[in-house]
This record gives structure tokens, C-alpha cells and sequence, in this order.
């Protein structure tokens, strides 16, 4: 059951058939790198990037992100926000609020 809330599997109706289904996320993963390396180009390289904190910024970016969604419980994390009590005050220890 936890495998099947934090992988999704259901998003492919046959994951044995794989071709299709690999093939979109390689794209997606391909494209999101070309965007980054443009990026990064932009800045005049790697170089340029560190100057302006370009991967500090990314970092913070994304992690504030992945955050908002796991403390909004748009992200299911089954350890941390999923099946919790209807009456559950948000900590995640017994009494904390």
C-alpha cells in the first residue's frame, strides 16, 4: 500500500508494456536538462551560474516547493501527513501541535 500511494504505479495502466510510457518520461527528464543547461548558459556557463548564485537559488526554489506541497499534503508523505486522525492537530509528535 505505501509503495502504491509514494510511486504512483497508476499512472500506467500496463507498466510491463514500458515503450510508450518509458519513452514520454525520457523525454520529460530530457527536456527539463536542455532547459537547465540553457539556463546555466544564459548566465555565461557554470562560472556565471556560481557568480549570481544561480544553483543556490534553483536549490532554495525547489526545495521550498517540495515543502509547501508535503506541508499542504498535495505531496503524500505516508510517514508524515498521510493517514492521520480527522481530530490530528498537524505535529508530528503525540501532543505537539
Amino acid at each position: 500500500m505505501i509503495k502504491s500511494k509514494e510511486a504512483r504505479p497508476h499512472i500506467n495502466e500496463n507498466p510491463w508494456q514500458g515503450s510508450h510510457f518509458v519513452e514520454v518520461l525520457t523525454d520529460l527528464v530530457e527536456e527539463a536538462v536542455h532547459k537547465e543547461f540553457e539556463a546555466i548558459s544564459e548566465r555565461g556557463g557554470v562560472l556565471g551560474a556560481m557568480d549570481t548564485m544561480y544553483q543556490r537559488g534553483k536549490i532554495q526554489e525547489e526545495s521550498m516547493y517540495y515543502e509547501h506541497k508535503k506541508h499542504g499534503g498535495s505531496l503524500p508523505l505516508i510517514v508524515a501527513n498521510t493517514f492521520l486522525p480527522k481530530d490530528h492537530g498537524g505535529g508530528l509528535l503525540p501532543g505537539s501541535s
